[in-house]
């Protein structure tokens, strides 16, 4: 049964729910689809249903007639959904669309997954800051400016330098991607202590990586998945989405580079390319892109921007931190993997 033949068929064909599962399981995108029109006719039924009780006409009380017109409201209800509708199906896909939870035309694709990168994903991470922690958040940001590099405007110099009382592994994370994240930075504009931070809180500095099926590293830092223009190799992770509140276990496929320096030349490109993150490239400072990144979309959670200037102040660009702030940001970023788009070990 085609999807086409769902919707306007006869209201009563039980044959109706098996083909919408077969076509799940062929075209889960088509079926979504085809699943929201038969909800606008449901709400479509119940509309003429109302209408009828609240109008009823005289000798047409009995229950034979009751009957005849619940059939008939059914099947128009279905005819009604299966042209233009009242539109609501459309707004349902439209919302499921931009869930991620269906897949678009590629234009929409484009503009709206920016070919890989999750837009609004919500990420539940963890909101306590740290006792001591100090850092600005806010419109407070603007008023602590960190001087742009000669090389890069948008680039803060202290992105390479860990601060000596940050914990070993953030030094050793620090000191190996610094060159890949400087090379991300000339790509994208965004500045490159930012995307060191955005690869430290996505992965738990490197240690809760994506891994491919044999247990390979995928060198994904930024939980990019492979979209429908992604014509390179794939890992397929258990993942846990976050939509309406409620924890989702779903798989999901994610873009497999050769390399760290690979990966963040992908994201920098993308990040580029995208008109949607505009004000982060364009941001004055090191924390005002932190926080435009927020709001831009990349992130859900509304402490996003804050806790990345957080990381970057434990990778050492204020010296207020202390050795248990920075041992704490660790910790809280380690047990943030596996919220919104991320690989669950």
């Amino acid at each position: 049964m085609s999807a086409e033949s769902l919707t306007s068929g006869f209201a009563l064909d039980q044959s109706g729910m098996a083909g919408l599962k077969r076509l799940a399981k062929a075209d889960p995108s088509k079926a979504a689809g085809e699943a929201t029109k038969q909800f606008e006719a449901m709400f479509i039924q119940q509309i003429l249903r109302s209408a009828r009780s609240a109008n009823p006409e005289a000798g047409e009380t009995s229950e034979q007639m009751q009957v005849y017109h619940d059939l008939y409201d059914q099947q128009m209800a279905q005819h009604l959904a299966s042209g233009k509708g009242f539109g609501l199906a459309k707004q349902i896909q439209a919302q499921m669309k931009a869930r991620g939870l269906i897949d678009g035309d590629k234009a929409e694709y484009q503009e709206n997954l920016i070919a890989g990168i999750p837009v609004a994903k919500p990420r539940r991470l963890t909101n306590a800051l740290p006792t001591g922690y100090r850092a600005t958040v806010g419109a407070e940001a603007d008023e602590h400016p960190v001087a742009p590099s000669k090389q890069n405007p948008f680039a803060v110099a202290s992105a390479a330098t860990p601060s000596a009382i940050a914990p070993a592994h953030v030094k050793s994370f620090v000191n190996r991607m610094s060159a890949s994240a400087e090379k991300a930075s000339q790509i994208s504009g965004v500045p490159s202590q930012v995307i060191l931070a955005q690869a430290a809180l996505e992965t738990g500095w490197g240690r809760h990586q994506i891994r491919t099926s044999g247990g390979g590293e995928s060198f994904n830092l930024f939980g990019i998945k492979a979209g429908d223009h992604w014509k390179g190799k794939t890992a397929s992770v258990v993942t846990t989405e976050y939509v309406d509140g409620e924890a989702v276990r779903t798989v999901e496929k994610f873009r497999a580079y050769s390399s760290y320096e690979e990966a963040f030349s992908d994201y920098g490109r993308l990040i580029a390319e995208s008109p949607r993150y505009a004000r982060v490239v364009n941001a004055p400072n090191a924390q005002a892109a932190a926080y435009a990144l927020q709001t831009s979309g990349y992130a859900t959670d509304p402490a996003y921007g804050r806790k990345l200037v957080a990381v970057m102040d434990t990778m050492g660009s204020d010296k207020s931190t202390t050795v248990a702030s920075a041992a704490s940001w660790s910790r809280a970023i380690e047990s943030s993997v596996g919220a919104g788009s991320k690989a669950v070990d």
